[in-house]
């Protein structure tokens, strides 16, 4: 496909461009309702749901690693949950990048954390973070894409508890359609009452073209708000909560490139897999981002003091 030039009659049709106003168009930013970003143009490198991208990325790791620190909010969610059950819990990470999440949820006992990327440069680095944490035991990495590694396990009889889509989905496939089976293939390898934890980047143009907060001239693709909540709600998923906000960036923009500031609006959502008229609810309040009880921080500590000694 012909790259777009500033003649924005060359974009093709039926689609159009998310630049701000006045401003070039970007070869990332090319939208098609009911299709996606369109991508054929775009160098390998530079496409985020491409392995050779993140393997350039993850070169640049020590600015991702500042950008994408874990929150305590998901990790005391995971904890509550280990009370409420004498079996392992399993948590599939999906996408799950360098590690660092990953170690996290290794550190909570009575959990068994699959850590999914397909990169290899990535995953080569969290699996020095979690031999030097002292949780590799209950890891298991795996090199190979999110919807191989879905269909896998799916395949294999085997049910997760809980699964992490983490900024994995939702802005690394151009194709909503891909974005939508990814989703779907997460549901199906939930157990009964298992949790979807998502976290994804929004572009709210595509529903209001008055709104320009967010650029997309970065590489990412972003979705339209309220399409993540469409997509699990028709497949059995219940809402417990979800919120929207802005969130400061801080990283290349381009393989190898110097990092940049930058703004993202960010989705997170929480799922649980119920039946049919079911409404389940929470027996704890949980943040997104944040801890709620005042001892989490002693409770974290504690547990991290366990590994130092083993």
């Amino acid at each position: 496909m012909k790259f777009p030039s500033d003649n924005k009659n060359e974009i093709p049709d039926g689609a159009f461009s998310l630049a701000l106003p006045n401003e070039k168009i970007s070869e990332h930013n090319i939208y098609k309702p009911g299709f996606g970003y369109i991508t054929d143009h775009i160098s390998e490198d530079h496409q985020r749901g491409q392995i050779i991208h993140w393997d350039e990325q993850y070169k640049e790791s020590d600015s991702f690693e500042e950008s994408w620190k874990p929150r305590p909010g998901p990790l005391e969610f995971i904890y509550n949950l280990t009370k409420e059950t004498t079996s392992p819990l399993i948590i599939l990470n999906m996408g799950a990048g360098l590690g660092d999440f990953t170690s996290d949820l290794a550190h909570i006992p009575n959990t068994i954390v699959h850590h999914v990327d397909f990169s290899k440069q990535g995953n080569d680095i969290a699996r020095r973070k979690a031999i030097d944490s002292q949780v590799m035991d209950n890891i298991e990495i795996h090199t190979i894409d999110n919807d191989g590694y879905l269909n896998q396990f799916i395949n294999s009889g085997k049910k997760a508890d809980v699964v992490f889509l983490y900024g994995a989905s939702g802005s690394n496939e151009p194709n909503d359609i891909a974005y939508q089976k990814t989703l779907e293939l997460s549901v199906s390898a939930l157990k009964k009452k298992g949790y979807l934890w998502h976290v994804s980047m929004l572009q709210p143009r595509l529903v209001n073209s008055s709104d320009l907060r967010i650029q997309d001239t970065l590489g990412d693709f972003p979705k339209p708000p309220g399409m993540a909540k469409r997509i699990l709600t028709n497949v059995g998923m219940q809402l417990i909560d979800e919120e929207t906000s802005e969130r400061p960036d801080f990283h290349p923009l381009v393989p190898g490139g110097d990092p940049k500031h930058h703004l993202h609006l960010v989705y997170r959502g929480l799922f649980v897999k119920t039946a049919k008229n079911e409404n389940e609810r929470l027996k704890f309040k949980f943040g997104f981002r944040d801890s709620v009880s005042e001892r989490w921080g002693d409770i974290w500590s504690k547990l991290k003091e366990i590994y130092r000694m083993d």
